[in-house]
């Protein structure tokens, strides 16, 4: 862990002044942080409530943060406007919502995270879907993580999965190894359920997770769910994955950053007309 810290430190100097990777929209934005209730019990039900149990979990307010401008936070509270939920990368463990830099852009395990939720709310019923979803470079087969040996700390930051396999298994509790294979852990394998909303995945080519997010796309489409799927395909393999939360990459390929943006803009603008 101080070798893994030493090299998020060292990412974040390298990175420092170096605000161009990080949307104007968002550099042009106010923060706030917001504490986000639990959900009442009782929305808790079937496998994740046993789940849940078996594992000991109780319920808690998390901090979530608003990132708005102007009166947007104002209307959006109004029930205005557009609202977005974020879960960023990070491989579940490096990283933090509260800082930009480290882990910024809608993705990889908050891309695992987003499909999950969204199985849930569809399965379960007890709220309405959002409008579409989002997926930069998303972790969408954890069943592969089984068998894949010890990764070295550059590999996790571009591949966003645990350090070692065994630590993949930790995402379990106390459920068996292969329950990694169903839809919550790998849902790149199962078809979802109906009704899943419009779905924008974007990814690097030549990245680790390229043939799983190639699986996911297919299984959401072969479902009739209406999929926009974009690949940056240029970008090396080494930044490939998770491609906008590296400095390096606005630099030496600007032109792939501000497509992936420009097509993101298009995409969201094409849903409000809808």
């Amino acid at each position: 862990m101080k070798t893994m810290r030493r090299f998020v430190d060292q990412l974040k100097r390298k990175r420092a002044g170096q605000d161009a990777a990080v949307p104007l929209v968002i550099r042009a934005a106010e923060t706030c942080i917001d504490p986000i209730p639990p959900v009442p019990s009782n929305m808790i039900s079937g496998d994740m409530k046993k789940w849940a149990h078996r594992a000991k979990i109780t319920l808690g307010s998390v901090e979530g943060v608003w990132w708005f401008s102007g009166d947007t936070l104002v209307r959006a509270q109004q029930g205005g406007g557009r609202v977005g939920l974020h879960f960023h990368g990070g491989g579940y463990v490096v990283g933090s919502i509260k800082d930009v830099r480290s882990g910024f852009a809608r993705d990889s395990a908050g891309a695992h995270l987003a499909l999950a939720l969204q199985r849930y709310l569809l399965e379960s019923g007890y709220m309405s879907s959002p409008r579409a979803l989002l997926l930069l470079s998303p972790w969408c087969d954890l069943a592969v993580c089984v068998y894949l040996s010890a990764y070295d700390v550059e590999l996790l930051m571009r591949a966003a999965v645990s350090r070692e396999a065994d630590n993949v298994k930790g995402l379990l509790g106390p459920l068996p190894t292969q329950a990694l294979s169903g839809p919550y852990f790998s849902p790149a394998l199962h078809p979802p359920p109906a009704h899943w909303p419009p779905t924008l995945v974007y990814s690097g080519s030549q990245e680790r997770f390229a043939s799983s997010i190639a699986e996911l796309v297919a299984t959401l489409s072969d479902a009739g769910t209406k999929v926009t799927t974009y690949e940056a395909k240029h970008i090396l393999p080494r930044y490939s994955h998770d491609f906008l939360i590296f400095g390096t990459v606005d630099q030496e390929w600007p032109n792939e950053v501000r497509q992936c943006w420009v097509r993101i803009q298009k995409w969201l603008d094409a849903l409000g007309a809808a």
